[in-house]
């Protein structure tokens, strides 16, 4: 038999997967729904959640209940959970869970008219006075604790519709577009979403604003379907919008027609981490003419002789991965390493801040001086990688040893791992430390923790990811205050049996993805998960089959393994787990598998969402329908000579795709080559070293491309480029003056 470890709770797999088919027949196809992508009772779960039997059964008594029609007892039960143990884990289907909290509003939202009508006498006073004094003092806490606790009830609605024109005003268009979506009907890819059941703003209403957002964002097509949509359905439907008001369908078509000929904000890049920003998804809109290398610096060497890493062919030494991500901010170069943060002068290649008199040429501006782990060799398993990430004039770097769990067999010292901040200041700063958080801080009494990759940064929070190996592995997040280093809360995320981690020194880099004021993971133990970054309480968990590196050497193949949080793009998270063979679309909100989809490649970099295709690389590129997964363009390379070779860019409409000797540029729309040539990298080279492809960042005119074993910076002029205008931000002063030219109004 089959068994599911949850939290201390023992319970047959046979017994979970009877509960969820119950409570189908119970409410119907409308509270779990048939998913789109089939994901069978056959799946074989391997990770512990934390889920309580106990809540289980009261959701158990509750349809049963609902069954009865005994509406006064099942809203008694399910009210319970809500005030209580709304943030404890329920299995909501085959491989996806949900908090209690959202699976009790989603069997309210189907309650018919006189039960909801008695759920709202019960809950409209209390929620009556939070919507009154949010809406007075402008707190949208008061507005979320509405949905919290008294969802279906009457001033659920309002409260959305108005946290959706707040963010609006901010500027956050993806806010804005995902509490209006709750005020329409499910759509066929995500059934089992928690909508309102009978909003006061009309269908076309809500249609117009989400087809605003698809205009601000320069989505045209998927706003012309919702124009042509609003025509069709509600052709006579009144309303203001973009402060125009009359016939919806006629405003709609107007805006449309207009916006193509807008000068939409520019992307963000002003927020700096890997992959651009928090959310993992980046355009940027500048290219760069590559004229010459304009310098170059070596990396060190020191990892790859701190581990014996095991090889597939033990006679050749494997090549090294492109590990180092380096950020540019305010004309400085910034990368690390395991102990060291190095600082550049993006235009001439010099140290950032010179050292003292004696070490003018030293651009190291951090350094940890600890003994964390001998120089002496050891074995190990996986692939070093160094992230940082930029945020409101400070660096957030995880630092120490790249280990995350220790072999039992390990003699060594305990691991250690830092988390520090840097500030920026080009006066004041010049890379002072701020603050340093030890994971050494968790282990107390207990097995120790490291940190895993580089934090994301909201506001004033820093939050990061944990690892620990014994008793099992156990991933966790963390939040702290990024002034302090206070710990504001910590949360277990999901543990696993891992035979890997437990018998190898594990190198592992899992990095946290920040979008909506959640936090994604991809935990690539068998699970993705979202939390709320506010106060970590888990949202939603969604398992798979896991299948793990097959062998130590193929786990430390830096072309088999990818550094692969998950991306968010406008209400969807993309993921590509390491131990799946699979990409999946999931329901930001809901956690539902819009779908799911397998390639012949082994993907290393979901790069990001352009021209409404996905585009993900590994040994070859592909563009998958953003929408349904279909393979819209690429094939197999089969030739090494042409395979890819490090993390490319979108840029415009375009991808720069690196292989190991050119940059390849090509359509996001079609995968074409725009140029019809390659950019030969060595043709551009000033020194004697090799230049190859590798990790590339496009900034102010330069190019620059993280090799393995150095960073290579190209200039469009065959000589030191002089600084150029800065580069335009959709920072959100600038973001929320555009959008203010179309203000929504909350009908009265």
């Amino acid at each position: 038999m089959n068994w599911c470890l949850i939290d201390k709770h023992f319970t047959t797999r046979s017994s979970l997967c009877s509960l969820v088919i119950l409570l189908q027949l119970v409410v119907g196809s409308v509270v779990v729904a048939q998913q789109q992508v089939d994901r069978s009772s056959r799946l074989r779960e391997t990770v512990s959640l934390d889920t309580d039997i106990a809540v289980t059964k009261k959701l158990k008594t509750a349809e049963d209940y609902l069954a009865a029609q005994q509406w006064e007892a099942a809203i008694e039960v399910l009210g319970g959970i809500i005030d209580g143990q709304s943030d404890t884990l329920v299995a909501a289907s085959t491989g996806r869970y949900v908090s209690a909290g959202a699976y009790s509003h989603l069997l309210l939202s189907r309650l018919p008219a006189d039960a909801l009508a008695l759920y709202r006498r019960k809950t409209d006073p209390q929620a009556r006075q939070w919507f009154e004094n949010g809406r007075q003092t402008r707190d949208a806490s008061l507005l979320r604790r509405v949905l919290k606790f008294a969802y279906v009830g009457s001033y659920g609605d309002d409260a959305l519709s108005l946290l959706g024109e707040w963010a609006w005003e901010r500027g956050e268009i993806d806010t804005a577009r995902r509490y209006w979506k709750q005020l329409s009907p499910a759509d066929e890819q995500s059934p089992a979403s928690l909508r309102f059941p009978d909003p006061q703003l009309g269908r076309a209403d809500v249609l117009a604003r989400l087809m605003l957002c698809n205009l601000a964002e320069g989505n045209f097509g998927r706003a012309e379907r919702q124009r042509a949509r609003i025509h069709r359905q509600f052709p006579d439907a009144t309303g203001t919008l973009a402060g125009r008001t009359g016939r919806l369908a006629d405003i709609a078509g107007a805006l449309l027609g207009e916006a193509k000929g807008w000068t939409l904000p520019a992307p963000d890049t002003t927020a700096q981490t890997f992959a651009g920003t928090m959310s993992r998804q980046q355009i940027l809109p500048l290219a760069v003419d590559i004229a010459a290398e304009q310098w170059s610096v070596q990396f060190s060497a020191r990892e790859q002789r701190r581990f014996k890493f095991p090889s597939r062919q033990p006679a050749y030494p494997m090549q090294p991965a492109h590990s180092v991500h380096p950020l540019v901010h305010e004309g400085i170069v910034y990368f690390s390493d395991a102990d060291r943060i190095y600082a550049y002068n993006l235009r001439t290649g010099k140290p950032a801040w010179p050292g003292p008199e004696g070490e003018e040429d030293n651009a190291v501006i951090y350094q940890l001086h600890d003994n964390l782990f001998p120089i002496d060799t050891h074995a190990a398993v996986g692939v070093p990688r160094f992230s940082m990430t930029i945020h409101d004039g400070r660096l957030y770097a995880r630092m120490g040893t790249p280990m995350t769990s220790r072999s039992e067999r390990e003699l060594i010292a305990d691991i250690r791992t830092d988390l520090v901040v840097l500030d920026l200041d080009p006066k004041r700063g010049q890379g002072k430390l701020l603050t340093k958080v030890s994971a050494d801080s968790f282990g107390r009494g207990g097995a120790p923790w490291s940190f895993e990759g580089s934090p994301v940064v909201g506001g004033n929070r820093v939050y990061i990811a944990l690892r620990r190996s014994q008793p099992q592995m156990q991933i966790n997040v963390a939040c702290f205050d990024s002034s302090s280093g206070r710990l504001i809360w910590n949360r277990r995320v999901c543990a696993a049996v891992s035979n890997i981690g437990r018998n190898n020194n594990l190198i592992t880099h899992q990095l946290l993805t920040l979008a909506e004021n959640k936090l994604f993971i991809s935990t690539d133990l068998g699970a993705v998960a979202a939390l709320d970054a506010r106060d970590g309480a888990p949202l939603w968990v969604l398992t798979y089959e896991s299948s793990p590196a097959k062998s130590p050497a193929v786990f430390s193949d830096h072309t088999e393994q990818g550094l692969l949080p998950c991306l968010f793009h406008q209400g969807t998270v993309y993921a590509a787990p390491n131990d799946s063979d699979h990409i999946f679309a999931i329901d930001a909100q809901s956690g539902v598998v819009k779908w799911q989809r397998r390639l012949g490649d082994r993907i290393r970099h979901l790069l990001g969402v352009g021209q409404g295709n996905l585009i993900v690389s590994g040994n070859s590129l592909w563009g998958l329908n953003a929408e349904n997964g279909e393979v819209v363009w690429g094939r197999a390379i089969t030739d090494p000579e042409f395979y890819g070779y490090g993390r490319g860019l979108l840029v415009d409409d375009a991808i720069w795709w690196p292989t190991r000797e050119t940059i390849e540029i090509r359509s996001q729309r079609t995968g074409h080559r725009i140029r019809r040539q390659p950019i030969p990298l060595e043709a551009h080279g000033t020194t004697r070293a090799r230049n190859t492809g590798g990790n590339l960042q496009i900034t102010n005119g330069y190019l620059l491309v993280a090799q393995a074993d150095r960073l290579v910076v190209y200039g469009e002029s065959p000589l030191p480029v002089r600084p150029t205008r800065r580069e335009i931000s959709a920072a959100a002063p600038q973001r929320q003056r555009w959008l203010a030219k179309f203000p929504v109004t909350v009908p009265k």
